[in-house]
């Protein structure tokens, strides 16, 4: 009988889900992690508030955390709305939304203070796609 290499077995063949999530980062978060899009894997049962762990511990850079993170709350729903595959997480189960293989997640900074216009004139494609994204919903 021939083996098969550990790297060909998939993590079905040991009775578990793997979940394939992409993330895309915007604005402030997008700059302070250096990327825009990070595609994650977990297993099932995985959530939101799994899944902004391993986003801060796989971009490990301390001025990221301290944008999504509200350090008071320790909730990054105060400076980021987040959906999930074109949902807001609040019209679902908050950090406990049960997360689903192939969704996309969405963190879009908020903007705070007294310069939100100019965040607004700069920034109208993100307005777009909040929009785009409540017309499906």
């Amino acid at each position: 009988m021939k083996r098969r290499r550990l790297s060909s077995i998939s993590w079905a063949s040991f009775g578990g889900a793997r979940l394939r999530i992409r993330v895309r980062l915007y604005g402030i978060l997008k700059s302070a992690a250096n990327t825009e899009a990070l595609d994650l894997e977990f297993g099932k049962g995985a959530t939101i508030r799994e899944l902004i762990a391993k986003i801060v511990g796989t971009v490990a850079r301390p001025e990221f955390e301290n944008y999504l993170i509200d350090s008071d709350l320790k909730d990054p729903r105060p400076n980021a709305l987040i959906l999930v595959s074109g949902t807001e997480i609040g019209a679902l189960d908050g950090l406990d939304t049960m997360l689903q293989d192939g969704d996309e997640v969405v963190f879009l900074p908020v903007a705070h203070g007294g310069s939100a216009h100019i965040w607004v004139s700069r920034h109208s494609e993100y307005l777009d796609f909040i929009s785009t994204a409540s017309m499906l919903a």
